[in-house]
């Protein structure tokens, strides 16, 4: 694949301080990047000014400005749109990118035969230094609609897209759908544990900050609630209606405080894993 064409696909909001980090490590790929697609979603910092700056730079870099804020779903979204290579992938605005992501991802597509995948990525913080730990891309066509383990660092052919966008109204987070809608139309998941991106953890993340607060874990599973009901419409397999529809149950348990049991063992101990999760989020919520 010496001759692939590849853009790189992000979507920002207020992200100064870091979109320069992440600019300047897609321009140091040793297989070069034919376009470096950026939708800002009309950052109020100075996020669109960095991003001109690099652009006078080099020409590969494209600016998409949202007249108002739509949101991150919308601005992917608007980027996707843009994509004209045969391959993209997806990065965080504030992430940063291995300097042999796209060389070592061809190679995947290559060898594996397949028209995308996920890959994993090593954890840094806000100044750039490596955390212990890191995420590794994972799928299982059990739990996948009950929890999201893949990931959203997707590479692949530009014929994917169709699958993915329009994305349904309503929609609030675009990893999980797009997961689950790929799975649908495919019927397979190709994950590689290679981490090929620097994945920021800083104050800001949510995930970080809600584990023990049952406040915001509650609102994570409302989300996630409505999150299914578009899902439930959007997919048309029964399978995956039935899963759904499970789902659905098991947060709805978790909101009131019960336990639920799987099909399976495997199932089974990630509903109680998370249930007791949850139950040591709302003891914490009490004593605070």
């Amino acid at each position: 694949m010496s001759n692939a064409s590849v853009s790189a696909v992000l979507f920002c909001y207020n992200e100064e301080k870091y979109i320069g980090k992440v600019i300047q490590s897609l321009l140091d790929q040793t297989y070069p990047i034919q376009q470096i697609i950026i939708a800002d979603d009309f950052s109020d910092d100075e996020t669109v000014r960095v991003i001109e700056y690099y652009a006078t730079l080099d020409h590969r870099i494209v600016l998409l400005k949202n007249a108002y804020t739509k949101g991150k779903v919308w601005a992917y979204q608007t980027a996707l749109q843009a994509v004209q290579t045969e391959f993209f992938f997806v990065i965080g605005s504030d992430d940063e990118a291995d300097k042999n992501l796209v060389m070592s991802s061809l190679k995947f597509i290559e060898n594996n035969s397949c028209p995308f995948f996920f890959h994993s990525a090593i954890l840094i913080d806000e100044n750039s230094n490596q955390l212990e730990g890191g995420f590794i891309s994972h799928f299982d066509p059990t739990s996948c609609y009950f929890y999201h383990k893949t990931g959203g660092f997707i590479f692949a052919n530009r014929s994917v897209i169709e699958k993915i966008i329009p994305f349904p109204s309503g929609l609030e987070f675009e990893d999980w759908y797009t997961v689950l809608t790929l799975f649908e139309a495919y019927g397979f998941i190709k994950t590689c544990i290679q981490p090929y991106v620097r994945y920021r953890i800083h104050s800001g993340s949510s995930s970080q900050s809600s584990r023990y607060d049952w406040k915001r874990r509650k609102e994570l599973l409302i989300r996630d609630l409505r999150f299914l009901a578009i899902m439930k419409t959007k997919l048309l397999g029964q399978n995956s209606k039935h899963a759904i529809s499970k789902s659905v149950r098991f947060r709805l348990r978790l909101l009131k405080g019960l336990p639920m049991t799987g099909s399976s063992l495997k199932v089974t101990f990630l509903f109680l894993k998370t249930y007791l999760s949850m139950t040591l989020a709302r003891f914490v919520s009490l004593v605070r």
